[in-house]
């Protein structure tokens, strides 16, 4: 019989993900000109800062007006944490790109949302979704016959930043997000799975090689 071939992984070169992240939303900052993209690696140790580029991105700023006691600055740096982008491109100009970044610091997979001023996807919307792998696809940039999108958990680039961290693991990468702004993490490391259906033992494999407590916490 004839065993088919597997695939290898899609990695994301840099220039896919600059040309789609403006940081004009991390204005609470003090150093909100440009920051350092170390998780934005293309796995050659090529990291690199971005230049600021304002461009409105509604959930960025629901997330802002939350009340923060400290005006945003606990958030803004936990945005830059996980990598959070906006797109910049004038078909989903404004939508939060949600970078998955896996363990060895490659971009995966970058998901695009259209969010409402309220904080909620805009659902009603008949374009409010796509992701940077089917774009680029689309752009003829790289063939499935060649390569295969293989997401991780979104966050997983931080494992190591916390080896002593319990990993608690949620849908929503916006859980995810604004959950470890009130958690220390020492102690406590949000990731996202983006679907319950991405809840899998290999999603979870290097968080379980890791020797790690993981929690789950269904919303």
């Amino acid at each position: 019989a004839r065993v088919a071939r597997e695939l290898p992984t899609l990695v994301m070169p840099r220039e896919w993900v600059v040309s789609r992240l403006a940081v004009g939303h991390y204005r609470t900052l003090r150093t909100s000109q440009t920051h350092q993209a170390g998780a934005m690696s293309d796995g050659q140790g090529d990291t690199g800062t971005f230049s600021a580029i304002r461009v409105e991105n509604p959930l960025m700023e629901w997330m802002l007006s939350l009340g923060w006691k400290d005006g945003g600055e606990r958030l803004c740096c936990w945005l830059t944490q996980y990598g959070v982008g906006t797109s910049t491109s004038a078909n989903n100009q404004g939508w939060t790109i949600w970078w998955c970044i896996d363990a060895e610091k490659r971009v995966r997979q970058g998901k695009l949302m259209k969010y409402r001023v309220d904080g909620h996807r805009d659902k009603d919307a008949a374009y409010n979704f796509d992701t940077i792998g089917a774009i680029t696809r689309r752009q003829g940039l790289w063939s499935d016959k060649k390569w295969e999108v293989r997401t991780c958990l979104f966050g997983l680039h931080l494992l190591d930043v916390w080896p002593d961290a319990e990993v608690c693991i949620v849908e929503s990468e916006k859980t995810a997000v604004l959950a470890q702004c009130f958690v220390d993490p020492k102690e406590k490391l949000f990731m996202a799975t983006g679907s319950k259906g991405n809840l899998t033992k290999g999603k979870l494999k290097e968080v379980m090689d890791a020797h790690r407590w993981i929690i789950l916490y269904p919303d």
